[in-house]
């Protein structure tokens, strides 16, 4: 492979016919993956649900798991992350699959960065590698991807459901980068600002 960077319309393009192609074809219809998988060191619980929502939220108690094992109980911490599960997963999520709506799982990477995909030096063509791969939501990718894909509905949600997603990467960098006080911090500031968004924020005291 040559050590270049995709464009971002090229990694949508990419990232769209992996799941176009994936969509609907879960071996069990339902959320998940049949092992653990890692983000760099990190495991998530991909144990297979029914529903979407509930899968995330099974992934992000897993993470907030490990991340207190590493930095301690926190009072403030703990009420963000119970509103996060509690509140703001099923004011953003929920919706994706009421009133008639349903999502078709489809193959996500979950770890795309610049590294992990490249163009091949025989084909030219891009090449995604080193995955944590799952059957979730298509939604969570670059904004160049919804040239090919549409947005899910409601579309009125989706900046809550990108900041729902996110935090999942902000948690990952608290994990793995526990001594550096710089993640925890931004870790713990984009949590406020979920909660928040998601309508507890006077509840939450913040």
């Amino acid at each position: 492979m040559y050590d270049t960077i995709p464009t971002a319309h090229d990694w949508a393009a990419t990232v769209s016919r992996l799941h176009l192609n994936s969509m609907g074809r879960s071996p069990t219809g339902k959320f998940g993956f049949h092992v653990t998988t890692h983000l760099a060191n990190v495991p998530v619980n991909n144990t297979w649900k029914s529903s979407w929502q509930a899968l995330w939220a099974q992934q992000m108690e897993s993470l907030f798991g490990q991340d207190e094992i590493l930095h301690g109980p926190d009072d403030e911490v703990t009420r963000l992350k119970e509103l996060y599960l509690t509140r703001a997963i099923p004011r953003f999520l929920a919706p994706l699959e009421f009133n008639g709506r349903t999502i078709k799982p489809c193959l996500i990477h979950s770890d795309l960065w610049p590294g992990n995909i490249k163009p091949a030096a025989a084909t030219n063509e891009l090449i995604m590698f080193d995955s944590c791969a799952y059957w979730g939501h298509n939604e969570a990718a670059i904004r160049e991807y919804f040239q090919h894909v549409p947005m899910s509905e409601p579309t009125a949600d989706f900046d809550g459901r990108n900041h729902v997603y996110a935090m999942k990467y902000y948690a990952l960098l608290s994990i793995m980068y526990s001594k550096d006080t710089r993640f925890r911090a931004i870790f713990v500031k984009e949590m406020r600002s979920l909660v928040s968004k998601a309508g507890v924020g006077e509840e939450a005291n913040l």
